[in-house]
C-alpha cells in the first residue's frame, strides 16, 4: 500500500512515463498476517472515509480511492474534495458518494461511526456531479469512490474498464509535450548556468541599485521619509556608507541616496529594496 496517492507524488517525463513517488507512508498489506495499522495516513483531499472513521483494518482499496479522486481531478481540472477538516472532509464524501447503509455501519464497527453517522441517509449525487463526462469515465470514478472498500474492485478490474477502451484513446508518449526539469535543484542549475554566460562588467551596470536603509537611521528617523541635507550631513551617512551616492529624484523633490553595494553582495541581496529616503536640498 502506498497510502498517499496524489497529483504531486506522481511524476511524468519527458518520455511520458509515469512514476510514482514519496513511499514514506507506504506498508506491506498481508491478509494472512492481519495487524493494527494507523488510520492517520493519505493526504485529506484523498483520504477515503474508512480512514477518517478511524479503521485500523484496511488493505490497498485505500490507494484504489485515492486513485479515484485524482483520474476525477485530471479530467475535471481540480480536486473533487477539498475539506478542511476531517470532519468536513467527511460531509463532503457523503454528499458526493452518499452514505453507507446501516448494514456497513453494523459489519465494520469503526471507532468513530458513532460521531460520524449521519442521522439521515445521504443519496449519491455523483452522477449529476459530473453529468458532462462520458458515462464510461463516471462508472470507473463511482466504482473508485465506492464509500464500501469492499465495492472498489482491483487495480486489474479498474484497468479493464470500458474508459480505456473508449475515446479519446490514450495518446502516443512521444506526441506529450516536453518540459524543462521542475526540480528545485534543476532551476538553481539553470540560474547558475545563465549567470555565468553574463560578462562580469554587465552584470556590474546592470546593478539594482539598493536605497538607503540603515538601522541606526530607522530608530532615529522612524517616522521621517524627507530629511535636509544638513540633516543627512550632520547625520554621518557618508561615512557609515562609503558606497553612498546622490541620485536626482524622479519626483523633483530633491536627491535621492543610493547605495550601491560590492557586486558579491548585490548578486544575493538584489531583491530586497528596503527603504527610500528624499533628501531636499
Amino acid at each position: 500500500m502506498h497510502r498517499d496517492i496524489k497529483g504531486s507524488n506522481l511524476l511524468v517525463n519527458n518520455e511520458g512515463i509515469l512514476k510514482v513517488a514519496d513511499f514514506g507512508l507506504a506498508n506491506f498489506c498481508d491478509s494472512a498476517q492481519r495487524q493494527p495499522l494507523t488510520s492517520r495516513v493519505v493526504t485529506l483531499w484523498y483520504r477515503p472515509p474508512e480512514l477518517l472513521l478511524g479503521s485500523t483494518d484496511y488493505g490497498a482499496s485505500v490507494d484504489l480511492w485515492s486513485v479515484g479522486c485524482v483520474l476525477a481531478e485530471i479530467i475535471t481540472g481540480k480536486p473533487i474534495l477539498q475539506g478542511r477538516t476531517e470532519v468536513e472532509q467527511l460531509h463532503k464524501i457523503f454528499k458526493l458518494c452518499g452514505s453507507p447503509p446501516d448494514d456497513y455501519w453494523r459489519r465494520s464497527r469503526l471507532p468513530h461511526a458513532t460521531l460520524f453517522k449521519p442521522q439521515q441517509p445521504y443519496y449519491s449525487s455523483l452522477r449529476e456531479t459530473f453529468r458532462d463526462l462520458p458515462p464510461s469515465a463516471v462508472n470507473l470514478i463511482q466504482t473508485l469512490l465506492s464509500v464500501e472498500p469492499q465495492k472498489r474492485g482491483t487495480a486489474s478490474h479498474a484497468l479493464s474498464s470500458e474508459y480505456f477502451r473508449s475515446k479519446p484513446y490514450a495518446c502516443d508518449p512521444s506526441s506529450l509535450p516536453i518540459y524543462p526539469p521542475s526540480k528545485e535543484i534543476d532551476a538553481k542549475n539553470r540560474g547558475d548556468a545563465k549567470r555565468v554566460l553574463i560578462p562580469r562588467q554587465k552584470r556590474l551596470n546592470s546593478r539594482v541599485p539598493f536605497y538607503l536603509s540603515h538601522i541606526e537611521w530607522m530608530s532615529s528617523w522612524r517616522n521621517m521619509n524627507v530629511i535636509s541635507a544638513k540633516q543627512y550631513a550632520n547625520h554621518g551617512f557618508k561615512e557609515l556608507n562609503p558606497n553612498l551616492r546622490l541620485d536626482p529624484d524622479p519626483k523633483g523633490q530633491g536627491l535621492v541616496p543610493i547605495l550601491v553595494p560590492p557586486l558579491d553582495m548585490c548578486e544575493r541581496e538584489c531583491a530586497k529594496v528596503q527603504a527610500a529616503v528624499v533628501i531636499l536640498p
